[in-house]
């Protein structure tokens, strides 16, 4: 496992005058702003362990000032000591933990975003859960606020209705949304889905991944067997 530049709902410090140099949101005067963190990066079987429960499920509200919750700094009212969101979601189907939850549940987890009426917090490089979305989510309840939350931001969640937030993943989280899509959302046998989870899977950056199609909700994961591993292209 990899430390990289904070698990949710460790101690962030974000000072508010951020907000004012941050770039705009292109359909508000919300700001962004992202705020460097330090968590946990898994690989897939390692981040399969530390889950207790892997689901699939659809988002059923927006980000909002409801339902964040920004803490303030006791020594600096200026300043935001952490920051979260209590998101709800419609269970779909459960791949562990079906102990704890089943399909149909709704049930309310924690992001590593928040927002207020000035601007838009969320971990460097992270995309809040979109409503209607369907994700694959990988969750654990090791955190203060005893709700489950996806683990260490994107490295925890796969969308599988829009190939779009797969492109934008770093190498490490695109390996796990490819072996996510192939173990949990494919129809391939067990034999080809092995292959593919003990693999390394990188971006095709020519035709390298023309050899096999996977049909999926969000298009077709195209990929081969090569000497650098297992290359993958992806067609809306």
């Amino acid at each position: 496992m990899k430390k990289i530049i904070v698990f949710l709902i460790t101690i962030l410090t974000v000072t508010l005058c951020a907000c004012t140099s941050e770039k705009e949101s292109k359909t508000s005067d919300v700001k962004d702003v992202a705020v460097l963190s330090d968590y946990i990066e898994y690989e897939y079987a390692p981040l399969k362990k530390a889950s207790d429960l892997i689901v699939k499920a659809e988002i059923q509200d927006d980000l909002s000032e409801k339902n964040s919750v920004i803490e303030r700094d006791s020594d600096d009212p200026g300043s935001i000591a952490n920051f979260y969101a209590v998101r709800k979601i419609k269970i779909l189907d459960v791949y562990a933990g079906k102990e704890k939850v089943k399909a149909g549940d709704t049930i309310k987890i924690i992001e590593d975003a928040a927002k207020d009426e000035e601007c838009y917090y969320h971990g460097e490089n992270y995309k809040s859960l979109k409503k209607g979305e369907e994700y694959i989510l990988f969750l654990n309840n090791d955190n203060a606020a005893g709700e489950y939350s996806i683990i260490s931001a994107d490295n925890g969640k796969v969308c599988t209705s829009d190939f779009q937030d797969m492109q934008d993943l770093n190498d490490n989280n695109f390996d796990i949304a490819v072996k996510t899509l192939a173990e949990f959302d494919s129809d391939l046998d067990e034999q080809e889905k092995a292959k593919i989870i003990n693999g390394k899977v990188y971006r095709s950056m020519n035709n390298a991944a023309s050899g096999h199609e996977i049909d999926l909700t969000s298009g077709v994961m195209e990929y081969d067997f090569t000497d650098k591993g297992i290359a993958v292209s992806l067609k809306e």
